[in-house]
């Protein structure tokens, strides 16, 4: 179960790299106004959260061993590619 909640930490650590590049965009295009960066926030949030759901229902809760690996090597895919 542990390799279950350390995916959960994953997701969310993906997610992150996600917002922080968006922010980054958005301040290259000198974008200053608050707005930009609280909608970049929600859209990544809302997405994070989707996808946690989805990976629990998917492996109900981390109890299906062999769909657990598959959302592994696809988190840890991304995960390198940002």
């Amino acid at each position: 179960m542990l390799a279950h909640e350390q995916l959960h930490f994953d997701i969310a650590e993906l997610h992150s790299r996600k917002m922080n590049k968006r922010f980054a965009a958005l301040q290259d295009k000198k974008i200053a106004k608050h707005e930009a960066y609280w909608q970049v926030y929600e859209e990544v949030w809302q997405e994070c959260l989707a996808v946690q759901r989805k990976y629990d229902q998917e492996t109900e809760h981390g109890l299906k061993k062999e769909v657990n690996r598959e959302w592994f090597q696809k988190i840890e895919k991304q995960l390198k590619e940002l």
